[in-house]
């Protein structure tokens, strides 16, 4: 059971029962799949006895969202919403499930039952968790924990890596004047967020006077301090912080914000609210390693991205992998894919 589940009503035995005289009873075995991620829904299931574990893929991982128990339900989201199921149901024990079908399930929820009630309240808070467990950085800027994902890419670029010839780029005869470039816009400027590709001389930079678009850069302008002073004025850390902060308080305030449904501003004020800032220290450390990522001699970076808002490191390597890992987790990477 999730955080929101565990404060949400539970039902009783009285709901159950007044589920039960709608509802198919179902006996599932311990190890069974009830329904998978991208089913159409058949129904919307409660438990009697048993326990049923709800996971969900982040690309190649399995995340275990919830793990529910006797009078918990599950599938809800799917039927209320009209698609496909946005995780899998497997049973960890022997179970004994009431299931109602779409039709029974809506007109139970249009009654004043007390049962229609509580399950109202803990979809809310089921949707929050989905949010926090479908997007890969959502919690990336709260340091909720660390963050490791990695996306396989194209399987024949991974085939070929080895045969494929290297050539030094524009962007690796500039990286020893690079990179404290890069370091100095983040940590003194007004960017906040850049994408680089070491295989070219591309550098995406977001800044807080246009948070809503990437400009584009060469490497070779951003060596020059005159360029850097017409694009990039001073600005202390601090000081861009509280901008950042002043933006999340402005978009939360505005009535735009109040038309999203309530779960989705609960996640969202939540995040504004804990929101912080990557340290100082950590955007050094990253920076500092980079070149060690660039020359690992058979799947070395060609491309990555970093920003102060979110914790964490997007690379993308010449085999076409992608991973995404917070910076204090980069240290452990380098020591288990370099060393």
């Amino acid at each position: 059971m999730t955080v929101a589940e565990a404060t949400s009503p539970t039902l009783d035995n009285n709901d159950l029962a007044a589920i039960e005289q709608h509802a198919q009873i179902v006996p599932i075995k311990a190890g069974d799949t009830i329904f998978s991620e991208g089913d159409e829904p058949d129904g919307v299931y409660f438990i009697k006895s048993g326990q049923v574990s709800i996971v969900t893929r982040k690309f190649t991982d399995e995340a275990r969202l919830s793990t529910l128990g006797s009078r918990d339900c599950f599938g809800e989201m799917a039927v209320l919403d009209k698609a496909r199921r946005t995780a899998s149901a497997l049973a960890t024990e022997d179970c004994i499930l009431l299931r109602l079908d779409t039709s029974a399930f809506i007109n139970f929820m249009e009654t004043d039952n007390t049962a229609a009630g509580k399950i109202r309240q803990r979809m809310a808070g089921r949707y929050e968790e989905l949010i926090l467990a479908e997007d890969v950085l959502a919690k990336a800027g709260i340091k909720a924990n660390l963050l490791k994902v990695s996306i396989k890419g194209d399987p024949s670029m991974r085939e070929s890596a080895f045969s494929r010839e290297r050539y030094e780029s524009i962007a690796d005869t500039a990286m020893n004047k690079l990179l404290p470039v890069l370091e100095d816009l983040i940590l003194n400027r007004s960017a906040y967020h850049f994408f680089v590709s070491l295989s070219s001389e591309e550098v995406r930079i977001k800044t807080v006077f246009e948070p809503f678009g990437d400009h584009i850069h060469s490497c070779g302008k951003l060596l020059d301090p005159g360029y850097i002073e017409r694009h990039f004025p001073k600005m202390d850390y601090s000081k861009k912080t509280n901008l950042i902060r002043h933006i999340y308080a402005t978009t939360s305030e505005h009535p735009a914000f109040f038309s999203a449904p309530s779960h989705f501003q609960k996640v969202f004020s939540d995040y504004y609210a804990n929101w912080q800032p990557v340290s100082q220290k950590e955007i050094q450390s990253t920076l500092a390693n980079v070149p060690t990522l660039r020359t690992i001699p058979n799947f070395y970076m060609r491309n990555f991205s970093m920003s102060m808002v979110h914790d964490a490191i997007r690379m993308q390597f010449n085999c076409d992998g992608t991973h995404i890992i917070s910076n204090e987790d980069l240290l452990d990477f380098i020591r288990q894919n370099v060393e």
